[in-house]
């Protein structure tokens, strides 16, 4: 065997760092353990893009963490898209949406979020997790990393990709909790480590969404990304008043019928409700049965870039109305669109109209659209039963973004059918 090929084969058969090692060893760069440990409070500022979203966007990010306590409140203004929010009170978690309104975790489920926060402060990593252990080596970002396996005290594990020779953290793969329904398989790039007294910092982090399944012949599933800079970085003290949730925030954690709706333990349940007139902006058409969901697909985009124009605000998802069914031509006249908080200028087919208010049937669909039928014949045997009489088109609201959620089991219909 030749000097070549025996230094070769040397190389393949060197091994990979141990992950314990490794990451006490990134912990040595990090920054003096009892400072990071707390108490400090932390301010961090800085700007959002997007592919195809706003221009402008800023956020601040607000820390507070001593023993035993955590404390974040995170805000992303967006412009004319509004102003999305996170935070935690060390207890349970909340996220805010213009749309989709207010949604808490609590338990398990919001620790992966929260362990990215503890993860962009530098907090020491067996303060998060309980095991570690190596998995091999993959090249990410034309940078050839190491990947580690960390198990969290209770969950799904969690991957890092960490540079051996420069010990950087350059990427984690978590699972969120969809506010909306479901979870949200996504990763956080990190990069630009600088020191702020001391401390290592991330200066600019990525948040790759996966926005749907994955490729046929195992091509990657399509992910966009939000960008964040972050333009300071300081030590401060903060106050309650700063870190305390937002009035909306605070009136959704004491009184549950505040929060984003979602479906009972057993979706199946039907029942009256009583409904506020919502304004709204549509478009209005009549179609084949069979091209709703193409309809949908041009109409509401087309929608949604009026809102975006007039600047108005968004109060829920898309929905669709159906005014009339004729099973005999097989057409379907509806109305799609999006709630707004004030009424929009008509601008060319998208119009200004409005939800009903009044009393209404309402049940949950989870699933498929494929299987709507079967919910309707539920919700329909369930009003005659109760001797409730139609009074106008039936409705549906999208709780769940099907490109954020390729899982088709895990989407959320809200179905809604006014009575006499």
């Amino acid at each position: 065997m030749t000097l070549p090929s025996l230094l070769a084969l040397t190389l393949l058969q060197t091994p990979l760092p141990d992950a314990t090692e490794l990451l006490d060893r990134r912990e040595e760069k990090l920054g003096p353990l009892a400072t990071r440990l707390g108490p400090r409070g932390l301010v961090i500022t800085g700007a959002m893009t997007l592919p195809g979203g706003p221009d402008g966007a800023t956020f601040e990010e607000l820390h507070r963490v001593a023993p035993g306590e955590e404390r974040v409140r995170f805000s992303l203004t967006m412009g004319t898209w509004g102003t999305t929010s996170q935070g935690t009170d060390g207890t349970v978690s909340w996220t805010t949406d213009p749309a989709f309104g207010v949604a808490v975790q609590a338990g398990p489920e919001q620790m992966p979020v929260r362990r990215v926060w503890a993860i962009q402060r530098s907090a020491p990593w067996r303060t998060l997790y309980r095991a570690a252990r190596t998995l091999g080596e993959v090249e990410r970002d034309g940078r050839k990393l190491v990947e580690l396996e960390l198990t969290p005290p209770e969950g799904k594990s969690e991957r890092w990709y960490v540079d051996a020779a420069t010990l950087e953290l350059a990427r984690i793969a978590v699972v969120y909790p969809n506010p909306t329904g479901g979870i949200l398989p996504m990763e956080w790039t990190l990069g630009d480590w600088k020191a702020v007294d001391g401390i290592l910092y991330p200066h600019t982090r990525g948040q790759v969404l996966q926005m749907g399944p994955a490729g046929p012949d195992g091509a990657p599933p399509p992910t966009t990304t939000f960008t964040y800079e972050c333009r300071s970085i300081r030590h401060e003290t903060l106050d309650a008043v700063r870190l305390a949730p937002s009035p909306e925030v605070a009136a959704a954690l004491a009184d549950p019928a505040r929060r984003a709706p979602a479906p009972s333990a057993d979706a199946n349940v039907c029942a009256l409700e009583t409904t506020e007139k919502v304004h709204t902006a549509t478009i209005r058409v009549t179609c084949a049965a069979d091209k709703v969901s193409a309809t949908l697909a041009s109409i509401l985009p087309e929608v949604g870039q009026v809102i975006q124009a007039q600047g108005a605000r968004m109060k829920s998802p898309p929905f669709s109305r159906y005014h009339w069914i004729d099973t005999e031509a097989k057409t379907i006249e509806l109305e799609a669109g999006i709630a707004v908080a004030e009424p929009i200028r008509t601008t060319g087919r998208v119009q200004a109209s409005e939800l009903p208010a009044g009393r209404a049937a309402m049940t949950w669909h989870v699933g498929s659209y494929h299987e709507l039928q079967k919910s309707y014949d539920r919700l329909e045997a369930w009003m005659k039963a109760q001797e409730l009489a139609p009074a106008g088109g039936f409705w549906e609201i999208y709780w769940t973004d099907p490109g954020l959620e390729p899982d088709p089991s895990s989407w959320r219909t809200q179905i809604f059918w006014p009575v006499e």
